[in-house]
């Protein structure tokens, strides 16, 4: 009897660690397939090279921009437009570029103006057309992989129908040329226009933002 009532309560026991087992199973195979998973990823990022690594033989080495690269040629220029009820002023100023060096750009730039001031009563209105043509030599210095700071100094002619005249005119120049990740570059700019006329040197003042496609 007591034989057969020891057997009786192993066999609960057995039967309870058996449900327990059971019961918790799910969890025990979702544990064990997580650290699988887990460890796997661990083993795959430790064998593979990390992306922020540096290749061989390029630490220390400033990334450039693709911009100021020999044989890189920008094709592009400015638009504005300026008008009052009595007055009204238009400018178109392409522009061609090509990379000869390293940085060094050798740029054709143009300007044709328009303005018109007056009403429009017969006699009340006057028009002057103008524009100039100068060839600038530029560096572009790299100040971040996408934004390089330049100057340059353009030579050129200068032609207004007010006076009528052709003159000498010397245009030095400074600003930022910002790429877009694209081939497009947006280059805000400071130029001083000296024109050089019979007995008189005129100095001007002009802030230009110009939009190029460099290829």
């Amino acid at each position: 009897m007591n034989n057969a009532v020891r057997w009786c309560v192993d066999c609960r026991r057995l039967m309870a660690m058996i449900d327990s087992t059971c019961r918790y199973r799910s969890l025990f195979l979702a544990l064990t397939v997580l650290a699988g998973l887990v460890g796997a990823t661990n083993a795959s990022a430790a064998s593979s090279p990390s992306s922020n690594e540096e290749a061989p033989g390029t630490a220390g080495k400033e990334e450039e921009s693709v911009y100021s690269k020999k044989g890189t040629m920008e094709i592009g220029g400015n638009v504005s437009l300026d008008w009052s009820p009595n007055t009204f002023s238009g400018s178109v100023g392409p522009t061609i570029g090509y990379f000869v060096a390293e940085r060094v750009e050798i740029s054709a730039l143009f300007n044709f103006n328009y303005d018109r001031e007056g009403g429009d009563e017969v006699g009340t209105r006057t028009i002057t057309r103008s524009g100039d043509a100068v060839i600038e030599p530029s560096y572009h210095h790299p100040v971040t992989p996408t934004l390089l700071a330049f100057g340059g100094l353009g030579a050129g002619v200068e032609y207004s129908s007010g006076d009528d005249s052709t003159n000498f005119e010397l245009v030095p120049r400074v600003g930022l040329n910002i790429e877009t990740g694209t081939s497009a570059v947006f280059t805000p700019s400071f130029k001083l226009p000296v024109v050089f006329k019979p007995g008189n040197t005129e100095v001007g003042a002009v802030i230009e933002i110009g939009v190029s496609g460099a290829f």
